[in-house]
């Protein structure tokens, strides 16, 4: 396989992340700490990252981003940011769901739940059906309340679960308390740029007239969901 360079950039969900790759390799990243990703740190960042270990621009091959779900303020960022560089270093660029990125995680073959906050009170979250190597979407992405979260997993339907970093504790709380059923957890941590980086490059057949549309519709899917505060 020809080595390819990948930046990777997550600005959705909370202070966002930015991973370096080569290949599916990392090479360095970094994990925002605010509450809601700012286009400013984001370009600091990517600045740091090649500055310190010195690529030349040119050599990125592939931008991959989050299209969500997630804040839409950040997923904005991340859009735009990517456009730009984009046109600045003429290479390739591909937007992908976030919930899909963690299925790459997935102790196959299981019905998997994926999650991710989303806002303060509320969660999304997907399940995949594993059948040896297939992936098969059982529903599209949902909002639900952390109480309408952990009802859905009571219901039976779930063997493994992945979550956010911010949302490991919670659900590590739940399984002592709330939870009935016994469930596979796993915290793919914060550094979600390394798995989206990762998927991007799995899916670098698709055009990005095709990515720009797959953006388009996410957000005329989600902008009219009540996030709460």
């Amino acid at each position: 396989m020809n080595k390819k360079l990948i930046l990777a950039i997550e600005t959705a969900i909370g202070g966002g992340s930015i991973s370096l790759l080569e290949n599916e390799t990392e090479i360095d990243f970094w994990i925002g700490k605010r509450e809601v990703s700012k286009a400013e740190d984001v370009l600091e960042q990517i600045a740091s990252l090649l500055g310190k270990h010195k690529p030349e621009k040119t050599r990125i091959d592939l931008i991959v981003f989050s299209s969500g779900p997630g804040s839409m303020t950040g997923a904005r960022i991340g859009f735009a940011t990517v456009l730009g560089l984009q046109k600045s270093w003429n290479c390739q660029w591909i937007g992908v769901n976030v919930l899909e990125t963690l299925f790459l995680l997935s102790d196959k073959p299981k019905r998997t739940l994926t999650a991710t906050p989303f806002g303060r009170k509320q969660i999304a979250c997907q399940i995949f059906d594993a059948n040896n190597s297939d992936c098969i979407v059982k529903i599209s992405p949902e909002i639900k309340t952390f109480k309408e979260f952990i009802e859905f997993i009571n219901q039976g339907e779930v063997e493994e679960l992945i979550v956010h970093d911010k949302l490991f504790s919670f659900i590590n709380e739940q399984k002592q308390r709330n939870l009935t059923k016994e469930i596979s957890l796993i915290n793919a941590g914060e550094n979600l740029a390394k798995f989206i980086g990762i998927k991007g490059l799995r899916m670098t057949n698709t055009s990005a007239s095709d990515n720009h549309r797959q953006y388009h519709n996410y957000t005329t899917k989600i902008k009219d969901q009540k996030i709460e505060k």
